[in-house]
């Protein structure tokens, strides 16, 4: 499954996302060279680039059949404690500003994006039970019957981008003092999040539990039982949302050292809003299995008996989709070594986005989508 590919179905959404976004970026030039031929000078034009390593949290709903309590109660790891959003998603940003320092007006297009994966497999047993089958004119037969253990294999992988096209206004002239920068902005985001969940559970429980001994009349075929349970179940799902909105962001900055000619440290800090307008998918299909055996194993072989009983459960694959508004709300602080025409900066920045995805597994169950973390920056500066 891609993790960030529209799909022939998604087509008229892509032209129009694509529309908007040539449209935003014709107008961010045409406006900065419009402004140049008016005589005003020249636009300073930034690029940004950066990386980021930002904590997900609030995953999707686990997978939990009904003898996963088994697994715990003989004292294995549970499956659920493995079911968990990846720690960690690495990504990254660019930006590019125009600036007319003359209206101080500037107009910005961004876009994040980052993908984190959680792959785990936990193979655990316990004590090994064997009965010894004797006859007594014959050599002792010992044989190994079976073992409890827990077997869980869990993948999930995440992705998300962010898209923003801004018009902002610096509003701090003299609110700060010398060095002082308060820039507000209006304009537009576009979110896209895209999720893959595997598991897969199996386990055997009960081995030992009813444990005997046969010997029948004929010798070759001395035999010892043990009746046992196994249990499986597999889960697979896709979810995604996409969604676009009005957005509102405050970016403000403060000269602590230095000057704008030779070089300057200033801290940084800022806030955003923004409301989404989209539709959340989930594709899913889990089956389960439980089996009641009798394993057997004589003096000359070894197999498993035919199954006592069982039972299976595999529901029909389910799609979901949903229209839904999506309130976002974010912030950051970090500091910056600025240059007359570069710039590094450092600092922590935080993304919520509530409701966002629909992570149930039999019914619908949204889990918001939150990235927070350390990011760093370099900018440079052409024009002026």
């Amino acid at each position: 499954m891609s993790e960030l590919i529209i799909t022939s179905g998604r087509s008229s959404w892509f032209r129009r996302e694509l529309l908007t976004t040539v449209s935003s970026i014709a107008l961010i030039v045409s406006v900065g060279k419009a402004q140049a031929d008016d005589g005003i000078r020249q636009n300073n034009v930034w690029i940004e680039l950066g990386g980021q390593v930002e904590h997900n949290s609030n995953w999707e709903e686990p997978l939990a059949p009904s003898f996963a309590s088994g697994i715990a109660d003989l004292g294995f790891t549970s499956p659920a404690s493995l079911e968990h959003s990846p720690g960690y998603s690495f990504g990254g940003y660019a930006k590019v500003s125009i600036s007319a320092p003359e209206t101080d007006w500037t107009f910005s297009a961004s876009i994040r994006y980052g993908r984190g994966s959680l792959n785990r497999h936990s193979h655990e047993e316990g004590d090994t039970f064997r009965n010894t089958a004797i006859y007594p004119t014959k050599t002792k037969y010992q044989t190994a019957v079976a073992v409890n253990f827990a077997d869980t294999k869990v993948l999930n992988v995440e992705t998300h981008a962010i898209a923003d096209f801004q018009a902002g206004k610096d509003v701090g002239l003299g609110l700060f003092g010398p060095g002082g920068r308060s820039l507000v902005s209006l304009g537009v985001r576009f979110a896209q999040f895209t999720s893959r969940e595997r598991s897969e559970i199996k386990s055997d429980q009960d081995v030992g539990a009813n444990k005997y001994l046969t010997i029948p009349s004929i010798v070759s075929h001395l035999a010892v039982h043990s009746n046992y349970r196994s249990f499986a179940a597999e889960f697979d799902a896709t979810r995604s949302f996409r969604g676009v909105g009005p957005s509102i962001s405050w970016d403000a900055s403060k000269d602590v050292m230095g000057n704008d000619d030779r070089g300057a440290i200033s801290v940084d800090w800022g806030a955003n809003a923004s409301v989404l307008f989209g539709r959340q998918k989930t594709t899913e299909e889990h089956s389960g299995l439980s089996v009641y055996r009798q394993k057997m194993f004589t003096q000359f072989h070894n197999y498993r008996a035919p199954i006592v009983s069982s039972a299976t459960s595999a529901p029909p694959r389910q799609s979901r989709s949903h229209s839904v508004v999506v309130p976002n709300v974010g912030a950051f602080a970090g500091l910056s070594f600025r240059y007359p025409n570069a710039k590094v900066s450092f600092g922590y920045r935080a993304d919520f986005f509530f409701g966002a995805m629909d992570g149930g597994i039999d019914t619908r169950k949204t889990y918001d989508r939150n990235f927070y973390g350390p990011y760093a920056s370099v900018s440079i500066g052409l024009g002026g």
